[in-house]
């Protein structure tokens, strides 16, 4: 996977690019398996 703001090779589990700082992730995704039922 690429930082999508240097283009440095990222892991696909880092949050932010080791090069540049950038973010990798937009907000964390609730599942929807914790909803009441």
């Amino acid at each position: 996977m690429k930082c999508p703001e240097c283009g440095a090779e990222v892991g696909v589990d880092d949050n932010f690019c080791g090069e540049c700082g950038a973010k990798l992730r937009g907000e964390v995704e609730v599942k929807p398996e914790t909803a009441a039922k």
